[in-house]
């Protein structure tokens, strides 16, 4: 079989019309190649590069809002906007930082804002706190007022913590045999006093997590669908939020609620691009602020004063800025930073205990 075969390409290729078609076949794909380069050079190709959203709503003319952008990631997303000339909207409490992101990114807009004929200011600094009910309905109004609308929401505040769960707890109780009754941390049988402390940072992080997130959407959703011809809304998560680690358990948990939050809202809500960005560790201070960081009841090293086994290479806020943009140009309902987390997120369904140990190893983390 494999002699005959052999014979017959012998005999196809021995053919002078074969040699010829395949000359000819070299020299077309040749000549198209130039043509394609031509094309992807010129004014039409380079078009083609654009998202469908980008297509709907060119960049210039995109009206987004972020929350929390007086800081860190969120500013970072401010001027990723302002520089292709989006009009932008920076939402903080606190308002000499906000000013000072907002005297930042006007540069950016100069060139762009002598070619707008749209009205309303292109850079609008609002004061507010995303988990508060009466601070977003005016946020909203004020949006609707000097743009009109509302294209992309982007969601960039949250809280963190950094201390094991009981010992959050205190000390305890280490009488009576007590010492090991807390668990593998031996932090002791906890007092009432100490189960109320973790019950506070507990509702702290549930508020800057998750349940800002939902009234974040609950109160642009219906604005972001009547006024905008391709509404997004972009969640800045974490990696905790699906692979558990030492010292997140209270970040990690009210993240992922978020981020479930997210899944679902884009099933009932299927005309708007949800997007969440999940990124390990970003250069910041952003744990400096935790909701836990003045709790001085732990016996235990906490993420802070327990130093890596190794130095962690942290992403770049600009680079997790520049890719939340692309997120939402793009529609990517889940995007990992860095991308090989997705598959260690995989093999944690598969293998935990591999994944488990890992994160031990990382943080230097003895139960």
């Amino acid at each position: 079989m494999v002699h005959r075969l052999l014979a017959r390409l012998e005999q196809i290729l021995g053919s002078p019309y074969a040699w010829s078609s395949i000359w000819a076949t070299s020299a077309l794909s040749l000549s198209i190649i130039p043509i394609f380069g031509l094309y992807y050079l010129s004014p039409l190709g380079r078009r083609s590069t654009l998202s469908p959203r980008q297509r709907a709503i060119p960049p210039r003319d995109e009206r987004v809002l972020i929350l929390g952008a007086s800081s860190g990631i969120g500013a970072s997303i401010a001027r990723a906007y302002a520089e292709r000339g989006a009009r932008v909207g920076i939402v903080g409490r606190r308002i000499g930082e906000l000013e000072r992101v907002a005297e930042e990114i006007k540069p950016l807009q100069r060139v762009v804002k002598a070619k707008a004929k749209d009205g309303g200011s292109r850079i609008l600094c609002l004061q507010g706190d995303f988990g508060e009910v009466e601070d977003l309905v005016r946020i909203r109004e004020r949006v609707v007022l000097e743009w009109g609308g509302v294209d992309t929401l982007v969601i960039a505040a949250g809280v963190s913590t950094i201390q094991l769960l009981l010992a959050l707890a205190g000390p305890g109780d280490r009488s009576n045999g007590g010492i090991n009754a807390a668990g593998s941390q031996g932090c002791g049988i906890p007092s009432a006093e100490g189960v109320q402390n973790v019950k506070d940072v507990a509702a702290k992080a549930m508020h800057g997590n998750f349940v800002g997130p939902v009234i974040s959407c609950v109160t642009f959703i219906p604005t972001l669908e009547e006024t905008s011809p391709s509404p997004a809304i972009l969640l800045l998560s974490s990696v905790a939020s699906v692979i558990p680690a030492p010292t997140k358990t209270l970040y990690g948990a009210t993240k992922a609620a978020a981020f479930t939050l997210f899944r679902s809202l884009a099933i009932e809500h299927p005309e708007i691009a949800f997007s969440s960005v999940l990124p390990a560790s970003v250069e910041g201070d952003f744990r400096s602020r935790a909701v836990d960081a003045n709790t001085n009841t732990s016996t235990r090293a906490t993420e802070s004063d327990q130093p890596l086994r190794k130095p962690e290479k942290k992403l770049g806020k600009d680079h997790v800025a520049h890719e939340c943009v692309k997120a939402v140009d793009w529609g990517t309902r889940t995007m990992w930073l860095p991308r090989w987390y997705a598959w260690a997120h995989a093999l944690y369904w598969i293998f935990p205990s591999v994944i488990e140990r890992g994160a031990r190893k990382k943080y230097d983390f003895q139960a």
